[in-house]
């Protein structure tokens, strides 16, 4: 079996769109229904959303998760500057279940 990272064709692309008009991005924000609660932001890339909504919820625990691990390294390299960082896991979504992890919204 290849591995992800050995098989994602243009990853710099995906890395700039992904970037590219945050503000559409975290449009559903205001949608929260818990603003200081658990948020998980499954296939976050490099982070620039994950990173946004920490800013945007500064009193919520907020997780990033990627199957891509030089994506999760560059979302650690440049933690968001914020008083409560987001946390970034290269993990499946049911490793995390299995874990007992639960998130609000």
């Amino acid at each position: 079996m290849r591995s992800i990272e050995t098989n994602f064709p243009d990853k710099e692309g995906y890395l700039r769109r992904m970037s590219h008009s945050l503000r559409e991005k975290v449009r559903i924000a205001p949608f929260f229904s818990r603003p200081n609660g658990r948020f998980l932001d499954v296939g976050c890339a490099d982070g620039p959303v994950t990173k946004a909504l920490s800013h945007l919820f500064p009193k919520a625990k907020i997780v990033g998760i990627d199957l891509v691990e030089s994506f999760i390294a560059e979302a650690n390299k440049e933690p968001a500057s914020t008083e409560n960082p987001p946390t970034f896991e290269k993990i499946f979504l049911w490793e995390l279940r299995e874990r007992g992890e639960k998130f609000t919204d």
